[in-house]
């Protein structure tokens, strides 16, 4: 088994990991156990402030568990209260809690809120419309997405949780029996959306009215990612309360709980406490990233970094309108947000080695090292404009509004193709060169619209043919001219090769989509593959689940994609989807039945 398939037979299913298996980093670059790099642009979820593997970081680490790892709490420890005094100059706190983690840090405010509370007669926890603190029980009493909360109730009395940026209902919502409102400045998962001018001057007001504690969760805007130390430092909100993690760990597992003199002698001993809080290793690590943040100016540099990123992002999104529907952030925690799903976009970006994450099912979200700089967005930039140029207006509206057409018709096919007609043309992608005759792929569109769903008298199947096996993927310096006529010639070799064996056979091929410009395969342009995984899996969905095995041929770094789109749109169809390029060794052992066990050819899936 592969280190995903062990993962996938040792742990409980609670992540949805890429198909990638990292070997090591440096800065804002990622290096895979295949040997490809990767820039790195949600770094580890906005934990990795430095990059991967800093050398101040990395030191500092090695020297403190060369002295010792831990002690418990019961001792004071240079390394946490050098931390401490660290965090509470840059806030302007009072006091620190040191925990494991962002959620530990969120329970722990909410504990040490109801404690304040209590002497007061007060209890009430009020939190925000899609705002993300955590997964413990108390942080999902004050939140409201299905997806967290779903089957894990009951959830704590006196909990709420109120429209978010909406004054009207904020004012309706607390009063005296208000113990404290949670909120994030900028909500993270919830779709990088900041809070308004207007909300914070209402919160600071309804404060200063009823009393009530504010704690702002910082977990993942905290600590310079959007500029200020805090993002509650954008809007003058003095914070009674800051959770904070991810990056002042320097990757290692850390959280704090800031209070402020309002909240500084709540808890006495005994009342609250953690083993492993306040790791001696993870504070000599957490100390390495403040100072070196502090004294190379990091700050400033991320501020005028972000700046510069997201007005790269809102020119984006004047160009593509139909696809782009904001760009906003603060610093460097910003977001692009689509009209429709972004995980295809995701999953595109991997095409031309660019790691980055969807949050809030529209929204793609870049939280990178604060250490990039503008060479690194504009090669971010410059991809984004790669893969929205290839969705053109028809197939972005089918794709978005994920219309279940039936694809295959040559005249639905035939709206979506761009061409410009120039004659031959050198095309470079990922250190391969390929000439590609703009005339013969016009006589190939041509071709192939009459034969997107070829029949043979014997219920073979042949829709359309991967590139792979038309051989263009060839050595890295070698040049390959492909005609109409050649393809058209191995795909009734193809039809002959599935003939025998009974089966719905569908061998797609991405260069059958020419979308694009000055005739740029959509092989290499990323966002192809995946409309395409899409469309095909649209289409086997027509099939009747009693046609007998599938059989789908794709490249090999497409296999876990292409399986997660099959699962998603086409659940009960039987499907093996194998590499193509060995389509060919087909001739051994296959059956209706689908089994291949005879074959060299191994599927990824069957069912």
């Amino acid at each position: 088994m592969d280190l995903n398939e062990r993962e996938q037979a040792s742990f409980f299913h609670t992540y949805k990991r890429l198909p990638l298996v990292p070997d090591r980093g440096e800065g804002a670059w990622l290096t895979t156990s295949d040997g490809r790099r990767w820039l790195d642009m949600f770094a580890g979820i906005a934990v990795n402030a430095l990059g991967h593997a800093h050398p101040r970081v990395v030191a500092a680490i090695t020297e403190q568990a060369g002295r010792y790892i831990h002690v418990s709490n019961y001792f004071a420890q240079e390394p946490q209260v050098r931390l401490a005094e660290l965090l509470l100059r840059h806030s302007g706190m009072a006091r620190v809690f040191l925990a494991n983690s962002g959620t530990e840090a969120m329970e722990g405010a909410l504990k040490l809120a109801r404690k304040w509370g209590t002497a007061r007669g007060r209890s009430q926890l009020v939190g925000f419309t899609n705002a993300f603190h955590g997964r413990t029980m108390g942080a999902l009493s004050i939140m409201d997405r299905p997806n967290y909360r779903d089957g894990f109730g009951p959830f704590l009395d006196g909990c709420s949780s109120l429209p978010f940026n909406d004054v009207d209902a904020l004012r309706a919502g607390v009063g005296p029996a208000t113990a404290a409102v949670v909120l994030e400045c900028v909500q993270g998962e919830g779709g990088v959306r900041p809070i308004t001018a207007e909300f914070a001057a209402a919160l600071k007001e309804l404060r200063a009215e009823h009393g009530f504690l504010i704690i702002a969760d910082e977990i993942q805007s905290g600590a310079w990612r959007t500029g200020p130390f805090l993002a509650a430092q954008h809007f003058d909100l003095r914070p009674d309360l800051v959770t904070l993690a991810k990056p002042i760990g320097g990757g290692l597992p850390l959280g704090a709980i800031l209070g402020a003199e309002s909240v500084a002698d709540v808890l006495q001993p005994g009342m609250h406490g953690t083993t492993f809080g306040g790791n001696p290793v993870a504070c000599a690590a957490g100390v390495a990233v403040l100072e070196e943040i502090e004294e190379k100016g990091l700050a400033a540099h991320a501020t005028a970094v972000g700046a510069y990123f997201l007005a790269r992002l809102k020119q984006l999104a004047a160009e593509f309108p139909a696809v782009v529907k904001e760009a906003r952030g603060l610093g460097l925690m910003l977001a692009l947000e689509l009209h429709g799903e972004a995980d295809p976009v995701v999953v595109a970006m991997r095409e031309h080695g660019i790691l980055l994450n969807a949050t809030d099912k529209t929204v793609l979200r870049f939280v990178p090292p604060l250490v990039i700089g503008e060479d690194e967005v504009e090669m971010v930039v410059g991809a984004l404009r790669t893969v929205l140029t290839g969705m053109d207006g028809d197939l972005r509206r089918r794709k978005w509004q994920q219309r279940d057409k039936p694809h295959g018709s040559g005249e639905s096919r035939g709206k979506n193709v761009r061409l410009v007609r120039s004659g031959q043309r050198t095309v470079q992608s990922r250190g391969k060169r390929y000439i590609l005759d703009v005339e013969a792929v016009d006589e190939l569109e041509e071709s192939l619209r009459d034969v997107p769903l070829q029949l043979t008298p014997e219920g073979a199947r042949v829709h359309g043919a991967h590139s792979a096996y038309f051989g263009l993927n060839e050595s890295e310096d070698r040049q390959k001219s492909v005609s109409g006529d050649e393809i058209r010639g191995q795909i009734g070799e193809l039809a002959d090769l599935l003939r025998p064996y009974q089966m719905e056979g569908v061998c797609w091929m991405t260069t059958q989509i020419l979308r694009g410009r000055g005739g740029v395969l959509a092989d290499e342009m990323g966002l192809g593959k995946t409309v395409q995984s899409i469309a095909l899996a649209r289409y086997l969905k027509q099939l009747k689940p009693d046609a007998g095995p599938v059989l789908v041929v794709c490249p090999k770094s497409l296999l876990g994609n292409w399986q997660a789109e099959f699962e998603r749109f086409a659940p009960d169809l039987k499907v093996l989807l194998v590499q193509g390029r060995d389509i060919e060794l087909l001739s051994v052992g296959c059956q209706r039945c689908g089994a291949l066990s005879e074959s060299p050819i191994r599927p990824h899936f069957a069912r």
